[in-house]
């Protein structure tokens, strides 16, 4: 009989696969429920995406990633050069904010958790500022950091 030994990184490899394809499978369950229940109005330019695209978002100097949690909170981690919006006035108040909005290619708007309500706030508020699709993440930062994804802040170093 032949033994065949995996390296421990192809087993952690595959141990954060199979998690991310379970996390995918409860996320799209919750997303649908969601995304069936969630309605801002018949000229709404949201939808809602998974850890893919807010993944590619963070990945694209050019892209916007939103973070709707409380300062603090934020400050403590987020998403690699995500933003933190948490109201109207913010938007307003955040220099070239505006003008990058009209032009980014991807936006992607996250809270806390699935199903956030501070996301859907920020995201009406967001609307009024561009006719451009507002992704809304609704894995969030929970997911985010379950999945050990690339972030930036105090509880986080960079390497």
């Amino acid at each position: 009989m032949h033994i065949v030994r995996m390296s421990p990184i192809l087993v952690r490899l595959g141990v954060v696969f199979c998690i991310l394809v379970a996390s995918h499978r409860e996320l799209a369950l919750k997303t649908q429920s969601v995304a069936e229940t969630t309605d801002l109005g018949p000229s709404s330019h949201m939808r809602t995406v998974g850890v893919d695209v807010a993944l590619r978002a963070s990945l694209n100097a050019d892209a916007i990633s939103i973070d709707t949690r409380a300062p603090a909170d934020f400050a403590q981690g987020h998403i690699p050069a995500a933003v933190n919006i948490v109201s109207s006035e913010d938007i307003d108040i955040t220099p070239g904010f505006v003008e990058k909005l009209k032009s980014a290619p991807i936006i992607v708007v996250y809270g806390s958790a699935p199903a956030s309500p501070q996301v859907e706030l920020v995201v009406a508020a967001l609307q009024s500022h561009t006719t451009r699709t507002i992704n809304a993440y609704l894995g969030g930062w929970r997911e985010w950091t379950f999945l050990k994804l690339p972030a930036e802040g105090t509880n986080y170093r960079k390497e």
